[in-house]
């Protein structure tokens, strides 16, 4: 077996069809974390794996400043599904209001006070969303995007970042049909948005550091 799958297996990676790890073993079944894995992680386009990788509770405390960056990546994930919302409601912002303030708040620009202001208008928006659409339309599971982008006044910046991908995504296949060509993208523009905020290098380091400790392999 090898290194990535033994290190994916310990850090509880899933291993059903269609998850990471079979998705490794088909491209890749005996890659180290050299060249191989950052070839992986360059190609990967399912960013809420990514996502998973660098928000892993041992990874995590690895990565430089990862708190404010795992925040930004939820805000720039949520920003992503707004087109969905702006194309039903062209005139109400209050999403990306708060998408926007939840940036200013992981760049220390603004106060928590500030930031839940921001959360309580959208939630507003979102639940008047829900009672006019379906309650699994893609312009609600925009919104829920940008509410869990806001949360990220709460202590966990991980799970936002994991809430704001998984809504994202749900807006994503609930707008397949209508949305074809943007729902085939999102994946992988989120993908692209976490190595945007990580490169492969340090996320190497982190890895090896939670599984093997901080001085590496043994």
């Amino acid at each position: 077996m090898s290194d990535a799958i033994e290190i994916l297996l310990e850090l509880g990676a899933c291993d059903g069809p269609g998850d990471a790890i079979p998705w490794v073993l088909e491209r890749a079944p005996r890659a180290g974390l050299g060249r191989e894995a950052q070839m992986l992680w360059q190609i990967c386009d399912r960013g809420d794996w990514l996502i998973w990788l660098v928000s892993h509770e041992h990874v995590s405390p690895h990565l430089a400043d990862s708190a404010r960056r795992l925040r930004l990546v939820a805000c720039d994930i949520a920003e992503y599904a707004q087109p969905l919302w702006v194309a039903r409601y062209p005139a109400d912002d209050r999403p990306q209001r708060a998408i926007d303030m939840a940036r200013r708040y992981a760049r220390g620009e603004c106060s928590d006070a500030d930031l839940r202001e921001a959360w309580a208008a959208a939630d507003v928006a979102g639940a008047a969303a829900v009672r006019a659409e379906e309650a699994d339309s893609a312009v609600v599971m925009a919104g829920w995007a940008a509410l869990a982008a806001a949360d990220a006044a709460t202590p966990s910046a991980a799970d936002a970042a994991m809430a704001a991908a998984s809504w994202a995504a749900r807006a994503a296949a609930a707008a397949a049909e209508e949305w074809a060509g943007w729902a085939a993208e999102a994946w992988a523009a989120h993908a692209n948005i976490a190595r945007t905020h990580y490169t492969w290098a340090e996320v190497r380091r982190a890895v090896e550091a939670a599984v093997w400790g901080a001085g590496g392999e043994t």
